[in-house]
């Protein structure tokens, strides 16, 4: 029986209190983020597996609070987070920041050019022939089916 209740407490995520915040050293944190982040280490590592569920929960509302950004970077001092949490939740907070990484804006504006020039070539095909079966193969040629 003892070994029951040990093994429950571990699978089990506890809530430490009723508010939802709790405040340490005079700042306030998101209480459901503290527990979960507590729960997730209790193997003394937080995954990026971790990390992702970590981040579900700072998204129960209609966005992501400062509360629960302060939440996720508490978490990520306090705790022992893998190089792919670490990298994970810090591109999270810098995304909500409104920052963006390099490859990120070079990724989009490559997708965007991509896209530019496919409809280009399809709007050129279709004007020149005037026909639709041309323009269904231009999607072909894009990279895309037909219909």
């Amino acid at each position: 029986k003892a070994a029951r209740i040990y093994l429950d407490s571990l699978v089990t995520k506890h809530r430490s209190g009723t508010s939802m915040y709790q405040q340490i050293d005079g700042k306030r944190y998101d209480r459901s983020c503290l527990d979960l982040a507590a729960h997730l280490a209790k193997d003394e590592l937080i995954s990026k597996p971790d990390a992702e569920e970590l981040w579900k929960d700072v998204l129960d509302g209609p966005g992501v609070t400062q509360c629960e950004a302060d939440t996720i970077a508490f978490v990520m001092e306090k705790y022992k987070c893998s190089q792919g949490a670490k990298s994970y939740l810090k591109g999270k907070l810098k995304e909500w920041r409104g920052e963006s990484s390099g490859m990120d804006v070079k990724t989009s504006a490559s997708s965007t050019s991509a896209a530019a020039t496919a409809m280009a070539v399809d709007s050129a095909a279709t004007a020149t022939t005037g026909g639709w079966h041309h323009a269904a193969s231009t999607f072909t040629l894009a990279g895309r089916d037909p219909l």
